[in-house]
């Protein structure tokens, strides 16, 4: 779906910083328990302070460097140390305290520059392990409308993302916008290679505004699984897709939702995306196509055919419960803008919006939730499949096993 224009390289940033080269062996299945603020054992970022001592001071085990970020001040400094280059490539960077933004300008780790029509040119990736060991960092904020690859990570490559609780956040940029992460991607084009977001929970008052590609947790993903994630939180909680009024046929308020927004792989690399025990709840999603109580929209496609899965692992849960999933209504007044050419196509449901290649949802539960969709001209199959998916233009066969509960459906 994404053609590369430009490949960033690792550059030295001028001290002892180890570019590490190995992988890390972090077992898929571990877990961080949820650790509440204390006001003794936070760290409150004054909006401007950056330090990066921590980098000089790595060690190494059986070829794998791990660093220490112990205060606002450090994951700020690790912002400007991957942004200048230093990609941390087979390093874990270990969070050890709760850490407060205080709604201040928050500039992503990672960033890379995208065009209109989701081009991309990586500049400056993350390439390692993130462990937030179950810390909470609140209040993240970030406002510019024409800004991509935005969230606490911006943009990650082959890297790990574990562990951390973000509580309170608000972003309005353009696309590629997620609260843990906004843009995940491959860029090194290995068949053995992906990015994985895990164990991170999303808290509080969610308030997420972007054009394209903008989910609760991710953004956008290729080549990139998320598991054991949630998004739960307070009254009033908005993820919404919006439409780009000065170019409305490129971004529309597509693929958006409650926990990614997009989750692609380049067919037949040999590797699936997974996603299974991620839940929602208390969240509306909001969008003009393609717009998903989980997912807004995937173009997975394993070895052999094998599908996408949404579903459960371990006696998890995946569920989307107490959510409101509707067309952005705001937005109808436009209608010879946006509806004239996408009305019958706004893939709404209260799982998945739409999918390019057969899937499956698998062991979902559903309860409380409204979807609402324009009008009948919608290719919408609610009473067929209790609302939890759209449909799709491409002539996917998306099926239902072993889900329970139903969605309410109804116009805007």
């Amino acid at each position: 779906m994404f053609r590369k224009l430009a490949l960033g390289c690792v550059v030295s940033v001028g001290m002892a910083l180890c570019l590490c080269a190995g992988i890390i062996a972090l077992a898929a299945g571990t877990s961080s328990s949820f650790k509440a603020l204390a006001d003794d054992e936070t760290s409150e970022w004054d909006g401007s302070e950056i330090t990066t001592v921590w980098a000089e001071d790595g060690s190494t085990v059986d070829g794998v460097t791990t660093y220490t970020i112990s205060s606002a001040s450090d994951l700020a400094g690790l912002a400007s140390l991957v942004n200048s280059g230093a990609s941390f490539s087979g390093c874990v960077i270990n969070l050890t305290t709760n850490i407060n933004l205080a709604n201040y300008a928050w500039t992503p780790i990672g960033t890379a520059t995208v065009s209109t029509s989701s081009e991309l040119s990586i500049v400056a990736p993350f390439e390692g392990t993130f462990n937030g060991n179950g810390n909470t960092i609140s209040n993240l904020k970030y406002s510019d409308s024409s800004g991509a690859c935005v969230g606490l990570f911006g943009y990650i490559s082959d890297a790990l993302i574990t562990g951390v609780n973000i509580s309170n956040v608000t972003i309005s940029a353009e696309q590629g916008i997620g609260s843990v992460v906004g843009w995940a991607d491959d860029a090194s084009e290995a068949l053995n290679i992906n990015s994985t977001i895990s164990d991170c929970h999303v808290t509080g008052t969610v308030e997420i505004t972007g054009n394209h590609l903008v989910g609760g947790i991710l953004g956008c993903g290729e080549k990139t699984s998320v598991y054991d994630c949630s998004v739960d939180t307070e009254d009033g909680s908005y993820v919404t897709g919006t439409i780009e009024i000065s170019n409305p046929t490129v971004n529309y308020g597509d693929d958006i939702g409650g926990i990614a927004g997009f989750i692609g792989v380049t067919q037949n690399t040999g590797l699936v995306s997974k996603m299974y025990n991620v839940t929602v709840n208390n969240l509306t999603v909001k969008g003009i196509s393609k717009v998903g109580g989980i997912l807004g929209y995937t173009t997975v496609k394993g070895t052999d055919g094998d599908p996408f899965i949404i579903t459960t692992k371990d006696g998890g849960t995946t569920s989307v419960t107490n959510c409101t999933i509707t067309i952005n209504n705001s937005l109808i007044n436009l209608g010879f803008l946006i509806f004239t050419e996408y009305n019958s196509r706004t893939y709404i449901g209260a799982v998945l919006g739409s999918a390019y290649f057969d899937m499956t949802i698998e062991n979902c539960d559903v309860d409380g939730v409204t979807v609402y969709y324009y009008n009948s001209a919608c290719v919408y199959q609610a009473d067929e499949y209790n609302g939890y998916y759209g449909g799709s233009a491409y002539g996917a066969v998306i099926t239902l096993t072993d889900c329970t509960g139903y969605a309410t459906t109804d116009k805007v």
